[in-house]
């Protein structure tokens, strides 16, 4: 297994939040006995504190190092809570804006995947309503696996599959590489999945032509769009195969969350293509990947379009 082949470093954000660590699990079944994993949390810029007055009754440099003090230990329990056994593990303590920090530790510890939760919030830290994820997956240089704050994740999570929904887009299928490491790092199957919109919702995406077309219209557009399916699905899974990852592919009619969400099973984690072109565009601020993080069936790993051009720069 060679570097350019798997993930080697796993950056994994908490803030304190029993609902932060719901990463952790993941984290450690991503890495296995191959992948680093640096824990962060990020501490607020401390002012000081003055009174009615005006006087100070706690200087900003009192105030940050107890903000140090209390992220050191949160990130210490963390790691004997979660991985008191697991190698090549260590942590980085960031003062600033969330995101920011995420974003910029991302990049200086060259990590292959950020892995976080949507939600929580901490003694110091603030992962709130998911705005700071929200704002990682958009600008993040490498792929970020959401975990969201529904359902139950056992301690020793465990990755035995991988879904990949594919679209007929080039920046789509340019994520494959990244699926394919994931898989090897995990050692996981793929199941790559098209989901074609059924005749019946054809008229809610042209409604300007409801009633014009013909029935048999409607069944010739959809007979098309299976055909182009599974010669996408096709094409996708040899891409894998050729890259000696094991996968297989299948064609679902229907909505794209509700389809994802009928094949999942424990041990799942999706992985999605931020920007593509139709059916499950916007999978990243739209309704198709907060059903699925809000499911909590499965971790969901979006590749923005960022870490693509990154993958692709240095292979």
């Amino acid at each position: 297994m060679s570097d350019a082949q798997s993930i080697q470093k796993l950056l994994v954000p908490l803030d304190g939040s029993e609902t932060g660590e719901r990463a952790l699990p993941w984290a450690r079944a991503v890495a296995g006995d191959h992948a680093s994993i640096v824990l962060l949390e990020v501490m607020p810029v401390a002012m000081a504190v003055r009174s009615i007055g005006g006087q100070i009754i706690g200087d900003a440099e009192t105030i940050q190092a107890g903000y140090r003090q209390i992220a050191e230990d949160q990130l210490n329990d963390a790691v004997a809570k979660w991985l008191p056994e697991q190698q090549n593990v260590s942590t980085e303590i960031a003062v600033g804006d969330p995101a920011e920090q995420i974003i910029d530790a991302a990049l200086a510890q060259n990590a292959g995947l950020v892995v976080m939760s949507s939600h929580g919030r901490g003694a110091i830290g603030r992962f709130v309503s998911g705005s700071v994820a929200d704002r990682v997956v958009r600008h993040a240089p490498v792929p970020v696996m959401i975990v969201g704050p529904e359902g139950d994740i056992p301690a020793d999570a465990e990755v035995k599959r991988i879904i990949a929904p594919v679209e007929d887009s080039e920046l789509s299928l340019a994520a494959l590489p990244i699926v394919s490491r994931l898989a090897r790092t995990t050692g996981a199957p793929v199941t790559l999945l098209h989901v074609i919109v059924p005749e019946t919702d054809m008229a809610m995406i042209y409604p300007t032509m409801a009633g014009t077309i013909p029935p048999s219209a409607y069944e010739a557009e959809f007979e098309r769009l299976s055909v182009e399916a599974r010669e996408l699905i096709d094409r996708a899974v040899g891409i894998l195969q050729d890259a000696g990852v094991e996968a297989q592919g299948q064609v679902y009619s229907g909505q794209p969350a509700t389809s994802i969400m009928a094949e999942l099973q424990d041990g799942d984690i999706v992985v999605l293509s931020s920007h593509a072109r139709q059916g499950m565009a916007r999978w990243v601020i739209g309704s198709t990947s907060m059903k699925l993080i809000r499911n909590g069936r499965a971790p969901v790993v979006v590749v923005t379009r960022e870490s693509i051009e990154r993958a692709n720069s240095t292979r």
